[in-house]
C-alpha cells in the first residue's frame, strides 16, 4: 500500500487497512510543502511536527491541553534545522527511516487503541513513540512525553488513561457502573470510562435530590459538572461556558418529587434508554467508545430539559456531531 510515496508492505506488521483521515493526509502534504520551502530533499520527522503545528485536530488539542505551545514548537524546530540547497519543486520527496518509523508507530498506536483509523492524535504520538528523531526530542524538551500524550488522547477522545490499552487481539471488556444503577454488559456497547462516571454522576445526583428514578436531568448535571471529556471540548469549541449553562439549568430545575432515598431502589429505566440512544450516536459517528458527548446527543435530541436548555444558545445536535467530528480529526 502506498501512502503519500512510502511504501508499506509485510514489513509494516500486517497492519494494512488502516485510514489515514483527511486531516493526517493534509497534515503529511503540508509535512512536504514545509521540507520544499527548507529546500530539503527528503521530509523527516520534524517536518511531520511542523505540519501538526499547523492543523487545528485531536493533536493540536492534545497538546495545547499539555501547555504546549504549537508556535514555540514552531520556531524551536525552525531555530534547530538549518536550510537546504534543493530548489522549490513538486518533486515527490522520499521519507527519512525515522519519518516511515513514525507512520508505521501511529498505525501501532490507532491499533491498540482500537481505532480503525488513523488520526492527528496518533501521528503525534508516532513521533513521540519514535523518540530519536528531531521532533520526539523538541516535544520531550516541551514537557510532552508519550505517556503524557497518551493519557491526553484518551481524555480527549473520552477515554479516561485508567482505561489501559488492551492488546488488539483481546477483546474490549465489558465495564460496569461504579455505584450500582446499571450493568452494561454488551460488549458491542462500548461504554468509555468517562461515560461511565458521567452515568454513576447521575445516580448520584438523583439520590441526592431524593428521586426514585435517574432521569435525563440528572444525566444532563452531571455531564456539565464533568471538566474533562469529549463533551466539555466540544462545548467549549462552539464558544459555551460550561460553568455558566451549569448555573443556568441549576437554576431552572425543579424539585423531585418523590420521596426517594440513599437506600432507595433506583428505576433507571430512562437512564438505560438514554444510554442505547447514545450508542446509536456512536454507531452513526463511527467512534470506538460511547464518550461524553454522544451523551450529550442523547440529552439534547430526546429530553425536554436537554433541548431548553441549549435553544438559544445556537448550539445545535447537528454543530455538536460535526464539531466532534473535526476534533477528532
Amino acid at each position: 500500500m502506498q501512502v503519500f510515496g512510502f511504501n508499506f508492505g509485510e514489513e509494516s506488521g500486517g497492519m494494512r487497512g488502516f485510514n489515514f483521515t483527511e486531516r493526517v493526509r493534509k497534515v503529511l502534504s503540508t509535512a512536504r510543502e514545509e521540507a520544499m520551502d527548507l529546500g530539503h530533499e527528503y521530509v523527516g520527522t520534524e517536518h511531520i511536527l511542523l505540519g501538526l503545528t499547523r492543523d487545528e485536530g485531536v493533536a493540536s488539542t492534545v497538546l495545547a491541553n499539555l501547555d504546549v505551545d504549537t508556535n514555540a514548537l514552531r520556531n524551536r524546530l525552525l531555530g534547530i534545522v538549518r536550510r537546504g540547497t534543493k530548489e522549490p519543486g513538486v518533486a515527490d520527496l522520499p521519507y527519512t527511516s525515522r519519518a516511515k518509523k513514525t507512520l508505521e508507530l501511529a498505525m501501532t498506536e490507532a491499533k491498540r487503541m482500537h481505532h480503525a483509523y488513523v488520526g492527528t492524535e496518533h501521528l503525534l504520538l508516532g513521533l513521540l513513540a519514535e523518540q530519536k528523531g528531531i521532533a520526539a526530542q523538541v516535544l520531550t524538551d516541551a514537557g510532552c512525553t508519550l505517556e503524557r500524550a497518551r493519557a491526553e488522547t484518551l481524555a480527549t477522545l473520552g477515554a479516561a488513561p485508567e482505561e489501559r490499552i488492551e492488546r488488539a487481539d483481546e477483546e474490549p471488556r465489558t465495564r460496569h457502573a461504579t455505584h450500582g444503577v446499571f450493568d452494561y454488559l454488551s460488549s458491542t456497547n462500548r461504554l468509555s470510562a468517562r461515560a461511565v462516571a458521567i452515568a454513576s454522576g447521575a445516580n448520584i445526583d438523583a439520590v441526592k435530590r431524593g428521586s426514585r428514578a435517574v432521569r435525563a436531568e440528572h444525566l444532563l448535571h452531571a455531564l456539565l459538572e464533568h471538566v474533562d471529556g469529549s463533551a466539555a471540548v466540544v462545548l467549549q469549541h462552539l464558544g459555551a461556558d460550561r460553568t455558566k449553562l451549569l448555573s443556568a439549568f441549576n437554576a431552572q430545575r425543579k424539585p423531585d418529587v418523590g420521596g426517594g432515598g440513599p437506600e432507595t431502589q433506583l428505576d433507571d429505566t430512562e437512564l438505560l434508554t438514554l444510554l442505547g440512544l447514545a450508542e446509536t450516536e456512536r454507531e452513526h459517528s463511527g467512534a470506538p467508545y460511547v464518550a461524553t458527548h454522544h451523551l450529550m446527543l442523547a440529552v439534547m435530541t430526546n429530553s425536554e430539559i436537554g433541548n431548553a436548555l441549549f435553544a438559544g444558545t445556537g448550539i445545535t445536535p447537528e454543530r455538536v456531531r460535526q464539531e466532534a467530528a473535526r476534533i477528532s480529526g
